[in-house]
């Protein structure tokens, strides 16, 4: 069993005080002050002592004679003689309390026939923001050598090995509480989270708004106009999302900020989703640099398997960071997610994802060259450079002083993503961008090589409806069906509306012979029907119009069969390239 065990740490807001650390002060004085209040509950027999200990020269170093030089688990595993007693590890420390004994700073409040249960709290002068660590502990400080004998220094001492009953086991209950002031919003905040509940405040205003200009402005107004495509709904979705996850942990700081503990696991639940809009983001932008749903119909099958891998792969190093954070972080040693390995290896995913987006964005300009170039080299511009910042906030905050570490990483990502989600929207809404990359209808969208027949059945119908209502209404088709001559003439149109029949195209309306009678001429077979039919395509004759109205009409006619056409090619071309992919 352990006699010496790292309790927690806490970040102390820095104050000019009269008090030396551990003081006592009347506390309507000293309220504006760090406070560290305990409760502790012990077997009467044991002699336990609550440490502090600090970092001289912040967390990452630990080549001092601080925190570093007492609790570094790493370095034990490679240096056994790193490895502190109990009793070493108490001449490092800034400050002992013994609880079995009355001090001014901490009282007995309850003594049975087995247990005592003591009360106290200790009052931290810090000039500078500085992590404070606090350990409990239970053996014999005079089982180290003294100070005296060491020349000041703990690592000289060779406990003698003739000391016994030097540790005990550690066998307590406890409840510890540090604050700073008495500000709601930053007394049960270290000096490292002071700035978190309001940053995460500001994002769920922005991500309120930006859900709310992406249904308005995107979503609805693609669905109208048959482009909602897939990769727009991952944008979506990836908004969504990020929307949830910050929300969620805004309610988490905002319990926290009120009795110091909040809701751990509604905080993990809004980290997962929001590293899940991130990698949603990041799924889109892959897409949208292979030209899929713009200058590709679909993504070829080793494409397809490769995304799949990636984002795999991408999506566990997320969870691993934060499921690791959550279980398993050594809050001694580690400040924030990035610093744990699975965290270690997310730097190196999103470094591959920056590689990977560059080249996509290359590949995709060198094979379509004379397709959507305007709107893929402001793509190419403003992403590859948010993919590089993404890089850099990876590995930045390593530089900057530990106890603005977190809060700048977070604050950064958030304003990286949302920008980017922001931008994308924008581009993304046909009556804001100029560069619209969106011009083929959704229900023509083919990814994996199944095709839609629902779809292509139903816009076939739509095609023919609209022939047949033009053929009507300019007098091509009687209401049963029955073909009929042209019933507007020249007179019955506006002068803007008159152009004369060619000369070398012979009129169809006029009857050649004056003792037959003139009758309609009949509707030619339709090509499609003959396409179908396996049949050679009967030659349509000419046809001279009465009015630019009319053969506009038969314009658009000629036009939805050819479009037929075209969707019949495609429904088989479908085929021939799945089994070309297979």
């Amino acid at each position: 069993m352990e006699s010496w065990k790292f309790v927690d740490r806490f970040c102390f807001v820095p104050h000019e005080m009269e008090l030396e650390m551990g003081q006592s002060a009347d506390i309507v004085e000293a309220r504006e002050y760090g406070l560290f209040q305990w409760s502790v509950t012990f077997p009467e027999d044991m002699d336990l002592y609550l440490q502090v200990y600090y970092q001289k020269h912040g967390l990452d170093t630990w080549d001092d004679k601080g925190w570093g030089s007492v609790y570094n688990p790493e370095r034990e595993k490679e240096d056994i003689n790193f490895i502190k007693t109990c009793s070493q590890r108490h001449y490092y420390a800034a400050k002992s309390f013994r609880l079995k004994s009355q001090h001014n700073t901490h009282e007995i409040v309850t003594r049975s026939e087995k247990n005592l249960a003591t009360n106290g709290y200790a009052y931290f002068k810090t000039s500078a923001p500085k992590f404070f660590f606090v350990a409990v502990s239970n053996c014999n400080p005079q089982c180290a050598c003294s100070l005296e004998e060491t020349s000041g220094d703990p690592d000289n001492c060779v406990p003698s090995s003739t000391s016994t009953f030097c540790d005990g086991p550690l066998i307590l209950d406890y409840t510890f509480e540090f604050t700073n002031g008495v500000k709601p919003s930053n007394k049960h905040f270290g000096y490292d989270e002071i700035g978190l509940m309001q940053i995460a405040w500001v994002f769920s205003v922005f991500y309120i708004f930006l859900v709310f200009l992406t249904n308005k402005t995107v979503r609805e107004t693609l669905i109208k106009e048959d482009k909602y495509h897939v990769t727009v709904k991952i944008l979506v979705y990836s908004i969504w999302v990020m929307a949830g996850g910050v929300g969620s942990m805004t309610y988490h700081y905002m319990s926290y900020s009120e009795d110091g503990v909040g809701d751990p696991d509604m905080l993990l639940f809004g980290k997962t989703m929001y590293s899940l809009g991130e990698v949603l983001l990041v799924l889109h932008l892959i897409f949208i640099a292979k030209g899929w749903t713009i200058v590709r119909r679909k993504i070829s099958a080793n494409g397809r398997m490769k995304i799949a891998l990636y984002i795999t792969v991408f999506s566990f190093m997320h969870m691993a960071t934060r499921y690791y954070s959550r279980k398993y972080m050594d809050r001694g040693v580690i400040l924030y997610d990035y610093e744990t390995m699975p965290g270690m290896l997310l730097r190196i995913g999103r470094v591959f994802s920056t590689v990977w987006f560059v080249y996509s964005v290359r590949t995709t300009i060198k094979q379509f060259p004379r397709s959507k170039q305007r709107f893929y080299r402001n793509f190419s511009s403003i992403f590859g450079l948010w993919f590089f910042w993404m890089c850099i906030l990876s590995y930045l905050p390593d530089g900057i002083p530990d106890y603005i570490r977190y809060k700048f990483s977070l604050a950064f990502e958030l304003s990286m993503i949302f920008s980017a989600q922001l931008i994308l929207v924008i581009m993304y809404n046909p009556k804001l961008s100029a560069n619209f990359p969106f011009h083929s209808n959704a229900t023509h969208e083919i990814m994996t090589g199944k095709f839609n027949k629902e779809s292509f059945r139903k816009e076939l119908e739509g095609i023919k409806r609209r022939r047949n209502h033009r053929r009507k209404d300019y007098g091509f088709e009687t209401e049963s069906g029955t073909s009929a001559a042209a019933t507007r003439t020249l007179s019955s149109q506006s002068p803007s509306d008159l152009s004369p029949a060619p000369a070398s195209v012979p009129s169809t309306s006029e009857n050649p012979n004056p003792t037959q009678p003139n009758t309609p001429s009949p509707t030619p077979a339709s090509p499609i029907a003959a396409l179908f039919a396996g049949k050679e395509i009967p030659v349509q004759p000419h046809y001279a119009f009465s009015s630019v109205a009319e053969a506009t009409a038969a314009v658009r006619i000629a036009g939805d069969d050819i479009s037929e056409v075209l969707h019949v090619l495609a429904s088989n071309l479908e085929v021939l390239d799945d089994a070309m992919d297979d």
